[in-house]
């Protein structure tokens, strides 16, 4: 990945004179519309990270997936107290999503309403490096001080048990 991504913006948006003028597939669109400057995707793939909240990105096969992987590394995530290692297992979570065809897609709205395509269906786009490695940051917190307790207490299981520890 690009480190250069840590410095770019969330959000790179370009102003058009018509919208539908350049994405003519979208219906409904005001004229001045920001889009972004990334394609527009009509159909998120099975690899893909889907965005939001609810049964659509909850239930979409690449966020199972991607949650899997989430859920393999949190405890060794958790062990870490290096910042810079924890983003390089964020970064490489990102890169093989990406790696099997995974984008990181949110909903493109306008003026705070979703984009319709034809038959009503989402717009979404690829949220970018930054932000998909935040996601999967993110991610891996979660939980963090009850996976933690539950690897003190098997270290006190250990201990109790006559069993030695030892840390590399």
């Amino acid at each position: 990945l690009d480190m250069d991504i840590f410095n770019a913006p969330l959000n790179d948006g370009i102003a058009f004179e018509c919208f539908n003028d350049i994405h003519p597939e979208v219906s409904d669109i005001q004229c001045g519309v920001s889009i972004p400057d990334k394609p527009l995707i009509f159909q998120p793939g099975p690899n893909d990270v889907l965005y939001g909240r609810g049964p659509t990105s909850w239930k979409h096969t690449g966020n199972i997936k991607w949650r899997a992987v989430i859920d393999s590394w949190k405890v060794s995530y958790n062990k870490l107290t290096c910042k810079k290692e924890k983003k390089r297992i964020a970064i490489s979570i990102v890169e093989s999503t990406r790696d099997t065809g995974g984008r990181f897609l949110d909903i493109f709205e306008s003026e705070g309403e979703p984009l319709k395509g034809e038959n009503n269906q989402k717009v979404w786009y690829d949220v970018g490096d930054q932000r998909a490695i935040a996601k999967t940051a993110q991610a891996l917190r979660e939980n963090a001080p009850k996976i933690k307790k539950m690897m003190l207490e098997s270290q006190m299981n250990f201990l109790e048990n006559g069993l030695t520890i030892t840390t590399e």
